[in-house]
């Protein structure tokens, strides 16, 4: 449609504080409450011992967490499921972010990778392996994302609050 000559595209336009207050509400409000429903299914996995379906799901929760910081601090997100391409942009935005998934040492290196893997891994390939233990940690680093999503996005609407006064 672009290059076929026959459709004008609208130059972008930058939006008001209104609409930027609005569109943050909205749209923390939508995928900040959606991971928080992923951490419920986890928590319900793990009480069954479903470790492949909790990975899952605890792969989902950090994609929406993410989605929200991004959503709310700058109107875009990437479409696709890199949890670590949607870290390093969130990181971006606000370097605390860099302290939820250390990779210091090589179990924390692993354990991170399971969790990337678990988007395409915990329900396709039956090699897929995650235990217990690999999942409590997990839980915990993504609990703390949940804590800091909540934060940082209600400092930025609370600016957006400011400048409107």
């Amino acid at each position: 449609m672009f290059d076929s000559g026959n459709f004008k595209l609208v130059e972008p336009r930058k939006l008001t504080l209104e609409q930027q207050l609005k569109q943050a509400e909205e749209d923390f409000e939508f995928w900040f409450q959606s991971a928080n429903r992923r951490m419920e299914f986890v928590q319900m996995a793990l009480e069954k011992s479903y470790y492949l379906e909790a990975a899952f799901e605890l792969h989902q929760a950090v994609e929406r967490y993410y989605s929200t910081v991004l959503l709310v601090l700058t109107n875009y997100k990437p479409a696709g499921h890199d949890i670590e391409e949607y870290g390093t942009m969130a990181s971006s935005q606000d370097p605390i972010f860099l302290t939820v998934f250390p990779r210091d040492t090589k179990e924390h290196e692993h354990l991170f990778e399971l969790l990337k893997k678990a988007y395409v891994d915990a329900r396709y390939k039956k090699s897929y392996k995650i235990t217990k233990a690999d999942l409590e940690w997990l839980v915990e680093r993504v609990k703390k994302l949940q804590t800091l999503t909540e934060e940082v996005c209600e400092k930025r609407m609370e600016s957006l609050k400011a400048q409107l006064s």
